[in-house]
């Protein structure tokens, strides 16, 4: 598998037609993975764009579960070709929508776009699916991966509590709730 990284001003310009997972995909949570498996169904050459916080930027939520080697790790061995990561810095905190499809998703030769229903990007979170969806004139498809609901509960939301309840060490919470739901799935159930 293929890592490459980049800012804004130096996307690579890509000659495989390109099937992209969008999103930061920290902790590779059992969401994710239905990302994934939606995208080894792909046709095209498969990959994944990320992003690097390494840069001393002022955002919320700036701690990081999945570090990019292990994400590299994992996608490698679901078969990814390519993993992307761009560097999260002002110049893409201030990317319109359009500039995004234009100077990103276009250059890095996207035929599919593959996003969770709470998919959002360009400058403030102001472009969702619809927006997405909308700007691809007919240059790649989007498809949309349902949630995965745990408990009446997103699972990104589940997983907050699981780890709000191990802060507070309540490990039988985890364990009966989360560890007993993750250990049950396989890849084939998503």
């Amino acid at each position: 598998m293929e890592v490459k990284y980049f800012t804004v001003s130096d996307i690579p310009l890509i000659q495989d037609e390109i099937s992209i997972l969008l999103g930061y995909f920290d902790g590779l949570h059992i969401g994710h993975i239905s990302l994934i498996n939606e995208g080894l169904k792909s046709k095209y050459k498969k990959a994944l764009l990320t992003f690097d916080f390494s840069e001393n930027i002022n955002i919320k939520n700036k701690n990081h579960i999945t570090s990019i080697e292990d994400k590299k790790n994992v996608l490698a061995a679901f078969g990814f070709d390519y993993l992307f990561v761009l560097k999260f810095n002002k110049d893409l905190m201030s990317l319109t929508c359009e500039e995004f499809v234009n100077n990103i998703l276009l250059k890095l030769n996207v035929k599919e776009a593959i996003v969770g229903r709470d998919y959002t990007f360009g400058k403030n979170k102001s472009g969702n699916i619809d927006t997405l969806k909308s700007m691809s004139k007919d240059l790649y498809e989007v498809k949309v991966v349902d949630e995965i609901v745990i408990d009446g509960e997103k699972v990104y939301d589940f997983l907050k509590k699981v780890d709000e309840n191990t802060k507070l060490g309540r490990h039988d919470f985890n364990e009966n709730l989360y560890f007993n739901v993750v250990a049950s799935q396989t890849k084939e159930d998503f």
